[in-house]
């Protein structure tokens, strides 16, 4: 689909209907002068528009395919090259994350549990618990309720808030704990629901608010709690109940945090490595000198180039920070907890293109485009493209969920990003901007 812009121009990508969906419509790259998919441009038109080939690892990546056993294969022959978040195996290509072959290591992932799945992440084999279970001691057991919306870190439209959570399997309903601090020390409201939402009958004051969820199964309440999340109130009601935003607090403690960058700080002569500042908020202010200081890790590389607040990419109820390297074509995660952010990176998320630069010029939450409860970002890199990673229980995907390419040539499109619920359906929604509209 292509639409008819004038500089500088706005594109909008935002979910159709309701159940069922995974996430952001995907507008798929188009297709380069050899007639096939994939985001390495002519990478491998050396090999002729006849060569086989697939969309083996579901990238949007096509890659060259051994007519012999029918896989991305590093033959001699053809002189291919695994694409950048694969490796090889032998002659064949295997995703980094791929559990079959965890990092660079070539070795299967050992079982899971019972109600478990073994994962990979950040070339670490770990392991999920089922949807509704919790780990302990080791072993998938049954968890507290999920929680969904608002995000932790958001801000609510209404006063009186609708709160939602997945129920673990088996249970019917929830008791609801509303805090007015973290711990919970301080609970302001306690009640119980059936079933896995409730509209909050009584107006909430302005400020934060944190709440946290317990099972219940025919009557009994379980002992075992939610992550405790945040969510923000304004002074009054929209007329729709929905939420947005998010709030920098890395803490988790209810203030406001900030996070100020310098891309290319001077070390050595020639030399220049960028500096992200935290300075954490508390009831009186920001303080004078930063909380944690975060180096870059290239020189070179601007790292701080784009800096934002990730929302909660984990679903642990703290702010996760975003810095964004265009210069490396990088973009760093840092995790938030009680202690705050650390000063390196909790994941690295490199550009799935190798022909393309420029991405981490533009960085921002998304939102939840899923509505799993994880948050969500979007990444732009201005040559033309904005990609959509969506957050899971370890962070953040090392690939794309969703790739959205611009609508015009060579129109910038990818210069800034921002995301948010625009239509009210309680999915998260994604603009990409294009500041040049080229002749013709």
């Amino acid at each position: 689909m292509r639409w008819p812009l004038r500089a500088p121009h706005l594109a909008l990508f935002t979910l159709m209907g309701c159940g069922g969906r995974s996430g952001l419509g995907e507008v798929q790259p188009a297709a380069d002068a050899d007639g096939f998919v994939d985001d390495d441009a002519e990478t491998y038109d050396s090999f002729g528009p006849d060569a086989p080939r697939s969309d083996a690892f579901a990238d949007g990546r096509d890659a060259i395919v051994d007519v012999v056993d029918g896989k991305d294969t590093l033959d001699a022959a053809d002189g291919a090259t695994c694409p950048s978040t694969s490796h090889a195996c032998g002659e064949t290509c295997v995703r980094n994350d791929d559990v079959k072959s965890c990092g660079t290591s070539c070795v299967p992932c050992p079982a899971a549990p019972t109600h478990g799945a073994p994962t990979c992440a950040s070339g670490a084999c770990a392991f999920d618990c089922d949807d509704g279970y919790a780990l302990v001691g080791g072993a998938c057991v049954l968890g507290a309720p999920r929680p969904l919306s608002p995000l932790s870190t958001a801000t609510v439209t209404s006063r009186s808030p609708t709160l939602r959570w997945r129920l673990p399997p088996g249970t019917d309903g929830a008791r609801v704990q509303l805090c007015a601090d973290r711990a919970c020390v301080a609970v302001t409201d306690t009640f119980d629901v059936l079933g896995s939402s409730t509209k909050l009958k009584a107006d909430l004051a302005a400020g934060v608010h944190f709440w946290r969820l317990f099972t219940r199964i025919g009557g009994t309440t379980l002992t075992r709690s939610s992550p405790t999340w945040e969510f923000f109130v304004g002074q009054r009601s929209a007329a729709r109940d929905v939420s947005f935003g998010t709030t920098l607090d890395v803490n988790g403690d209810g203030l406001a945090d900030v996070a100020i960058a310098s891309k290319n700080l001077m070390e050595t002569f020639g030399s220049s490595i960028g500096r992200i500042y935290v300075y954490q908020g508390s009831l009186v202010g920001l303080p004078s000198t930063p909380t944690t200081v975060i180096r870059g890790i290239k020189p070179a590389e601007w790292f701080g180039r784009t800096v934002a607040s990730a929302g909660d990419v984990n679903g642990d109820g703290y702010a996760d920070l975003l810095a964004g390297a265009e210069g490396g074509d990088r973009v760093y995660l840092f995790l938030g907890g009680p202690d705050g952010v650390p000063t390196t990176p909790s994941a690295t998320i490199v550009s799935p293109s190798k022909t393309e630069g420029d991405f981490g010029f533009s960085i921002a939450s998304a939102g939840d485009v899923n509505q799993d409860g994880y948050g969500d970002i979007v990444v732009g890199a201005y040559i033309g493209r904005a990609y959509v990673f969506h957050g899971d229980p370890h962070g953040l995907g090392a690939s794309p969920a969703t790739v959205l390419e611009a609508p015009l040539h060579d129109s910038r499109f990818g210069i800034a990003v921002s995301g948010g619920d625009f239509d009210g359906d309680g999915f998260g929604d994604v603009a990409v901007a294009a500041d040049f509209s080229p002749p013709g």
